[in-house]
């Protein structure tokens, strides 16, 4: 195993981690560490992968209809929920802003976003 792996089998079992966690996270922290020339690699795949295990986005969210989905379909709700970022929702039709249900204040204040134009 590498020193990574190492290290992530050493604090899973400190923490007491069950093996149906333990083992499926060594093998992705060994896979992670088996990548060919990791040095200049990891601090960007780290930035990725952590972005992907959040169920964020890679990229700016866009206008692209096809990003966004009702939410209550067949309904007059009008309000769709991005495809892409399960906390960003739009209640704009053309789908030119956004907000995030994680940066709602607790007085209801609503933080809009811009999204970039979708061009295919």
């Amino acid at each position: 195993m590498t020193a990574l792996g190492d290290h992530a089998a050493a604090e899973l079992t400190a923490i007491g981690a069950p093996d149906t966690i333990k083992t499926p996270l060594i093998t992705i922290v060994g896979t992670f560490a088996d990548v060919p020339d990791p040095g200049t690699n990891w601090p960007i795949m780290r930035d990725y992968l952590a972005k992907l295990l959040a169920m964020a986005p890679l990229s700016e969210l866009t206008n692209n209809p096809a990003e966004w989905t009702p939410w209550n379909p067949g309904s007059d709700a009008g309000i769709w929920q991005s495809t892409r970022r399960p906390d960003a929702w739009t209640k704009d039709s053309s789908f030119g802003n956004y907000f995030l249900l994680s940066e709602i204040q607790a007085n209801q204040a609503v933080i809009l976003h811009a999204t970039i134009p979708y061009t295919p």
